[in-house]
């Protein structure tokens, strides 16, 4: 299996980093519909995110929080 990425970072680390900087408040996320979104990605049976549970509006997040957090992606 092919590992997807989102700007280059491997999805399964870009989706816990988004999560940890939502609970450790570097990314403050002030809308119900995408927290639902968030809530909706699922790991697989090898403990990684599974692709096909990320949607568009969280992929979209992930772009924004790569690209204004360059620092966090530059030792990936």
């Amino acid at each position: 299996m092919e590992i997807e990425t989102i700007l280059g970072v491997d999805i399964h680390d870009a989706i816990m980093a988004l999560k940890w900087a939502i609970e450790n408040k570097r990314l403050v996320l002030n809308s119900a519909p995408l927290f639902k979104e968030l809530d909706k990605v699922r790991l697989g049976p090898k403990g990684r995110v599974d692709p096909a549970t990320v949607s568009s509006g969280v992929r979209a997040l992930v772009r924004g929080y790569i690209s204004r957090h360059p620092e966090d992606w530059a030792a990936r």
